[in-house]
């Protein structure tokens, strides 16, 4: 039995949220392909169900992806550019400067894990030498005190171009100094496993249908896409202090300089436009590691409303839009 909430259509009819999309290969990019050892291997879940006990297929609405290297090998790309991040760490929503504007939704329950259902946008950016654009989840404990985020994202400067890719944030000291970015600029606390269909900073084709996902299981911190996983931030890394959430927040994130923010949210439309960025939570987990399909959303009020925004939420509050031009 399959309890997931309805997903987007992926037929060729007029776009609610998502469009058809077909998928164009990645540019080259220096994928290293590594033998695998037994922390790569990811032991077989039991089966998911709900807390009613009905049991949950976990499969994407996407089509499968192959692994990226052959069987019993693990990949890894390391991405060329620095943490620029890091040069901004613990820094308010503007100072010095620059400044993040978010356009979001949340779900404010305890949980270990959640999956996120959005499409991958290639947004125009700004001339500001460190400016990004993305697309996430924040799976979050005490207020963003320690949080784990993937999702897509445009960053020139990490990665020399202006195109999608895949990304993973770890922060387990509320943004302090010990935050990065797995495998930028020597931020390795990700495992990547074995035979794994995605990897952190690959290139993303725009307009795919991608699933992002996250569970904890077992002092894991299992990451997944389209319902498989790729890898996992061992809790070790946390600390032990990073076992279960109170918060998850999905939508757009915004970096930019203060005077000029002229880089682009999602699609470049606004979340209240016909045509912008949609997106769904498909499911949530519970602290027992039972799924809650279709957990409904709360819009977050945007960090500048004049520039980027969220809206057209739908009555059962599990889907909505977000996005903006910019100034």
């Amino acid at each position: 039995m399959r309890t997931h909430a309805p997903r987007f259509s992926l037929v060729a009819v007029p776009c609610i949220a998502f469009c058809l999309w077909v998928a164009a290969p990645a540019a080259a990019q220096s994928l290293k392909c590594s033998v695998a050892g037994p922390e790569n291997v990811i032991p077989e879940h039991a089966p998911w169900k709900t807390a009613s006990g009905a049991p949950v297929e976990l499969e994407s609405a996407a089509p499968p992806s192959p692994p990226l290297c052959a069987p019993g090998a693990v990949p890894e790309i390391m991405a060329s550019g620095p943490n620029v991040r890091k040069k901004y760490a613990g820094g308010e929503r503007c100072e010095g400067g620059y400044c993040y504007w978010y356009a979001t939704a949340y779900i404010a329950k305890k949980n270990v894990g959640t999956n996120y259902a959005t499409r991958v946008e290639g947004p125009k950016m700004s001339g500001w030498a460190d400016a990004h654009s993305d697309d996430q989840y924040w799976i979050s404990f005490d207020n963003g005190l320690r949080t784990i985020e993937e999702g897509w994202v445009v960053e020139p400067a990490v990665y020399g171009n202006d195109a999608p890719h895949l990304f993973i944030y770890f922060n387990p000291d509320n943004y302090e100094g010990e935050d990065c970015q797995i495998n930028v600029d020597g931020c390795e606390y990700f495992v990547a496993a074995n035979e794994a269909t995605f990897t952190p900073n690959e290139e993303l084709p725009e307009g795919k249908l991608i699933e992002f996902g996250a569970y904890y299981e077992s002092e894991r911190w299992y990451l997944t896409v389209d319902a498989r996983v790729i890898g996992y931030i061992p809790e070790s890394a946390y600390k032990g202090h990073f076992t279960y959430a109170g918060e998850v927040e999905y939508g757009g994130e915004v970096f930019d300089d203060e005077d000029a923010p002229t880089s682009q949210m999602g699609n470049g439309k606004f979340g209240t436009e016909s045509g912008s960025l949609g997106a769904q939570v498909i499911d949530l987990w519970d602290s027992d590691l039972e799924i809650e399909a279709g957990p409904a959303v709360t819009l977050e009020t945007a960090s500048n409303k004049a520039i980027y925004d969220s809206g057209r939420l739908n009555k059962s509050k599990t889907e909505w839009h977000f996005g903006g031009p910019g100034a």
